[in-house]
């Protein structure tokens, strides 16, 4: 039974190698078909035994390299390959195999050395191979499959499924192992050979650029640096308007005071109920509930889809909140909920709460709070908190401990609360999805063997919030290492939001492959997006990187486009990409006179003094004694946040966020 099963085993231990998901198909017809858009070349082979003389740490990776040196059909790797028959470890060995049945003829010899010891352990793999073989042109397989088909081994049973298969029957029991080989044929087309004719990141990252809503989600996600003021302004526009992907969380963090006044004064409010809990989630993730307290108390009272949500986050910021409610919940609400009320009211700072929730947790042990209470205590400054939460990571195992290691991660912001964290990780006997875990939350805030961790557990980590959680943590304070990881990570064969998050830091380290994005975005017909994605480019190689683009422009743009894209021009490079751009098209251009207008709209919004105005490019360039200001300059690198509401358009202030449709 175990030996049927393995290949089950293989299919399912397959986590994702850079550039991959997990198992992207599930028949057979499927993965014949994706098989048609694949190809290699004799450069395939050079470049995986490239990468197989300083073998990666990730298994996966060097079992697909090991794949792929059978593609060119060259004799140079037989002795590479039947060395790893022999001596590789788990999927190296079966993907060795299927190796050297794409060699076909001369991979045959060695499978016909080595089948008596494979038949045993990796007999679907072997039978697997001599088709391969034979599709590739290897002759008499038939009867070498029948021979062995008729002996009393175990591989016999794989053989018959083999010869019913090339009679035009379903493949029944081999077919995890020819999915297993479709697989690892695909992903080393992805890594070493071509898709679509062409190279695997092109046509992946085509096809997200594809997407507006990812493409405005990254935008939007990357413009937190732009420009406050101007920011601000478009981020107006488009709460205004209709939705716009990533908006509202960009909102959440730079404007949670503007929203929860507009919505006070009944301006603007989130649509539904599933808008309040994107609300709330993104005001969570920037912990910005403190300046948005008014806002997350009209949650609680009015949409009973999001209490409890609205209700954490208001004990989170120091709400009003009746300590009824939260007893009740306590009690009443799932686990979940529970926990997250707990660390909540660690997180709010009331000293005078340390007593109540003390006796809570001594009182009610059957409600698994311990973990939990131990780490708000600690926050809260009591004292026999620490000596408890000590005893805790150092003695307990099993649930408890790792409840006490879920309620440390999300309080790794707080050094006191760090420091019995890497005393957990200190212990050898944690189990490892928990042990990653921890690393992840480490790693976030910068501990560096917990980033050496991540990064060597990230390229195989499967689909998932953990591999999320991994990204956005190398993500944070990256170094040229962390980006060197989440770059031959992107981009992802599924899994928007991890490709969402692998753009985002690739932009903040300034890396290229991130460019179409922009461009789609720039290109794409949505205002805002547009603009903004013009101030990244600006951010990202200044105003010349625009220029280039407008010089540049698809041979199917509008005079809309050129309009907009000038704008942008105007607003994020200022006066002196203006004059370039003069020297370059006539005043009667389409971008010329979107430039001009950006740049009015820009000067609309500096701020009096003339300290705060931005410079080219995202500096802010030092005025000489007694010079006059500069010509102000549309800024890439992060503004102040002034106090004031934002104006939008040229010159036309706007004290409060418009309502919806204005």
């Amino acid at each position: 039974m175990l030996a049927r099963l393995r290949p089950w085993i293989a299919l399912l231990c397959l986590a994702a190698p850079a550039g991959a998901q997990a198992l992207g198909v599930k028949t057979l017809e499927e993965a014949r078909a994706r098989d048609a858009r694949v190809s290699f070349s004799a450069d395939s082979a050079r470049r995986a035994r490239a990468v197989l003389e300083n073998p990666p740490p990730v298994a996966l990776e060097r079992a697909v390299a090991a794949f792929a040196l059978g593609t060119a059909r060259s004799t140079l790797d037989l002795a590479r390959l039947e060395a790893l028959v022999v001596e590789g470890l788990g999927q190296e060995r079966r993907a060795a195999l299927f190796a050297l049945g794409e060699l076909g003829p001369a991979g045959l010899d060695v499978l016909e050395r080595q089948s008596a010891r494979l038949e045993e352990e990796l007999g679907d793999s072997l039978v697997v191979a001599y088709l391969v073989a034979e599709q590739r042109g290897a002759s008499d397989v038939g009867v070498r499959l029948e021979r062995l088909a008729s002996a009393a081994v175990p591989a016999a049973i794989w053989a018959r499924a083999a010869l019913s298969h090339r009679a035009g029957e379903r493949a029944g029991a081999l077919t995890p192992a020819l999915l297993l080989h479709q697989e690892l044929r695909w992903r080393a087309a992805q890594a070493y050979g071509f898709i679509d004719g062409e190279r695997w990141s092109k046509v992946r990252l085509r096809e997200l650029a594809r997407e507006p809503a990812f493409t405005a989600r990254v935008v939007l996600g990357a413009s937190e640096t732009l420009f406050a003021p101007v920011l601000k302004a478009h981020l107006v526009q488009a709460l205004a308007g209709a939705e716009l992907p990533g908006a509202l969380e960009l909102a959440a963090a730079l404007l949670p005071r503007e929203l929860t006044l507009a919505c006070v004064a009944g301006e603007w409010k989130p649509r539904d109920a599933a808008e309040w809990r994107r609300l709330l989630d993104a005001l969570a993730r920037a912990r910005t509930e403190r300046s948005a307290k008014e806002l997350c108390q009209r949650a609680f009272l009015e949409v009973p889809e999001v209490e409890t949500q609205a209700g954490i986050l208001l004990l989170r910021g120091g709400g009003d909140l009746p300590w009824k409610w939260v007893a009740d919940r306590l009690v009443a609400g799932t686990q979940d909920e529970r926990e997250a009320l707990v660390l909540a009211l660690g997180e709010r700072g009331q000293r005078e709460l340390a007593a109540d929730l003390a006796e809570l947790s001594v009182a009610r042990p059957e409600l698994g709070l311990e973990g939990p209470a131990l780490v708000a205590l600690l926050r809260l400054g009591h004292e026999p908190a620490e000596d408890a939460l000590h005893a805790l990571v150092r003695d307990a195992d099993g649930a408890r401990l790792a409840a006490g290691v879920r309620a440390l991660v999300p309080a790794l912001h707080d050094a006191r609360v760090r420091k019995y964290a890497l005393r957990t990780r200190e212990r050898t006997d944690l189990e490892p999805a928990l042990e990653l875990e921890l690393a992840i939350g480490l790693a976030a805030h910068g501990d560096r063997a917990a980033r050496l961790r991540v990064r060597g557990e990230l390229p195989s980590a499967p689909p998932g919030p953990a591999r999320l959680a991994a990204i956005e943590a190398l993500a944070r304070g990256a170094d040229p290492t962390d980006l060197e990881v989440l770059a031959r990570l992107f981009p992802l064969e599924s899994d928007l939001e991890a490709n969402r998050a692998l753009a985002l830091a690739l932009l903040a380290g300034k890396d290229p492959v991130v460019r179409p994005v922009l461009q789609a975005a720039l290109w794409g017909d949505e205002w805002t997006v547009s603009v903004l994605a013009g101030g990244l480019f600006v951010a990202l190689a200044g105003p010349t990187a625009l220029l280039d683009e407008l010089d540049a422009a698809p041979l199917d743009v509008t005079e809309s486009d050129l309009r907009r894209v000038g704008f942008a021009l105007g607003e994020w490079g200022g006066q002196p990409a203006l004059d370039e751009l003069l020297r370059r098209r006539p005043e009667s251009d389409p971008a010329v006179q979107g430039a001009v207008l950006g740049l009015l709209s820009a000067r609309a919004l500096l701020p009096t003094k003339p300290e705060a105005r931005p410079g080219s490019g995202g500096a802010k360039p030092a005025a000489k004694p007694g010079a006059k200001p500069a010509a102000p300059k549309a800024p890439a690198g992060k503004g102040t946040r002034p106090a004031a509401s934002p104006t939008g358009g040229a010159g036309k202030p706007r004290g409060k966020l418009p309502k919806r449709g204005g």
